[in-house]
């Protein structure tokens, strides 16, 4: 098996895979990026985000619409990209959007279809080497080099973005195999919860999906200490 060199190899070709691969692109014109995902047809899970329409950001994202976890490490990646920057890049992309309720921004044509389409139209522009249907199953580092191996191929990289999801919807293959491929190279992670609807209890997977406008109180010795809508 001949060893394929790449200057950077980025192991899930979803949102953050390809938008990882674009913008590496953009900033270092002629390099070779692989962009490597296990699933034959990839976008799965953006073709099912925002129920077919892709609700792609908000129109106002601050570190307060996120909950667990350091508030300032989350305001320091939002002002990095912040949403104001998310909606020009799609632009650029030539996908227009449209704002409807609590400020959710969706592309004008309501087809998720649009932004897989748009994404993949730029990694193809701008060379980007797309691999599917080769899943990643080991991947080490001797030196300052990487090694990440399929069931056919092995990829050499001096730089690795591991982007395979969480395990939100493991038969996109997000069923967090990525955190493995961390903890193999000696990154600590955080434990997983579900994190869209953080609700862990019996007979919680009859609910799965549902979607309702409800309140929710948390009270602490009797006293009301945080109230959401949504």
């Amino acid at each position: 098996m001949t060893a394929e060199s790449v200057e950077l190899l980025v192991i899930g070709a979803g949102a953050a895979g390809l938008a990882t691969a674009i913008f590496t692109a953009r900033a270092a014109p002629g390099r070779r990026i692989v962009c490597i995902d296990g699933a034959r047809h990839i976008g799965a899970k953006i073709l099912v985000s925002g129920g077919s329409r892709c609700n792609v950001t908000n129109r106002a994202v601050t570190e307060k619409d996120y909950w667990g976890g350091s508030s300032r490490f989350v305001r320091n990646v939002l002002r990095a990209f912040p949403d104001s920057r998310a909606i020009e890049f799609f632009s650029e992309l030539g996908v227009s959007l449209h704002e409807e309720e609590d400020g959710k921004l969706f592309p004008d044509s309501n087809s998720s279809r649009t932004v897989l389409n748009a994404l993949l139209a730029e990694a193809g522009r701008l060379g980007i080497s797309l691999v599917t249907g080769e899943r990643v199953n080991t991947l080490s580092k001797d030196g300052d080099q990487f090694t990440a191996t399929t069931a056919s191929r092995t990829f050499l990289s001096r730089t690795v973005a591991i982007c395979t999801g969480g395990r939100s919807l493991p038969k996109t293959g997000s069923d967090g195999f990525g955190y493995e491929l961390a903890r193999r190279l000696g990154h600590g992670c955080v434990s997983t919860v579900p994190s869209l609807a953080p609700l862990v209890f019996d007979g919680w997977e009859e609910l799965a999906g549902v979607t309702h406008p409800a309140g929710l109180t948390l009270r602490v010795d009797g006293r009301a200490t945080t109230t959401l809508e949504g």
